[in-house]
């Protein structure tokens, strides 16, 4: 979750935790490569080029980075990208609305293909939405998800949601074992001897 006081980070690490790299955000002074993308595929980008990324490499991200255009950009440099999109950057994909989503049942999905990319807008407590250059809509695995009347029930969960669960929360990760080994820094406070 964004914290309101301290610094702010770009990070990418693995999905266990292990940084690769951070670069601070200081606002529009933050030095990032200039793709006319936007400010989300430009960080994603900027840090796949710090570490040197090799080809084939899977890059999974949250909504305020995922774009057509991004996934587009990582397709063309050889890198699969997934991750969770907003409504307002489907770019017209042949999908259901949010609304008509929320009215069907749990685990129900529909998914819209391009040459390369995947669209899947899958319906769990709310609709989600989830684009991918890599992996197939057309597989399904079943997942356990908490129903009121029943407690656990088994629904449908396309392959491009599993991927994202898997992969997702590498840099939350990262943060609470940061936050559990924190070294104590203590001062002391001295008095003006002269004045």
């Amino acid at each position: 979750k964004p914290r309101r006081f301290g610094f702010k980070l770009w990070t990418l690490a693995s999905s266990d935790g292990y940084l690769f790299h951070a670069e601070s955000y200081s606002g529009s002074t933050t030095k990032l490569p200039q793709t006319g993308l936007g400010q989300g595929p430009d960080v994603v980008l900027g840090l796949m080029n710090k570490v040197h990324a090799r080809e084939g490499n899977h890059v999974v991200m949250d909504n305020l980075f995922t774009s057509i255009p991004l996934l587009n950009e990582l397709s063309k440099k050889g890198f699969a990208g997934t991750g969770t999109i907003r409504e307002n950057r489907l770019e017209n994909a042949p999908l259901p609305p949010k609304k008509s989503m929320k009215k069907t049942s749990k685990g129900t999905f529909e998914y819209a293909c391009s040459e390369d990319l995947v669209i899947v807008k899958w319906n769990d407590n709310t609709a989600v939405s989830v684009a991918t250059n890599k992996v197939k809509a057309s597989s399904c695995v079943m997942a356990e998800r908490w129903s009121s009347g029943e407690k656990k029930i088994q629904v449908p969960m396309p392959q491009p949601l599993k991927t994202y669960n898997m992969h997702m929360g590498g840099v939350d990760l990262f943060d609470q074992f940061v936050s559990q080994y924190r070294i104590r820094i203590c001062s002391k406070i001295w008095d003006m001897i002269f004045h």
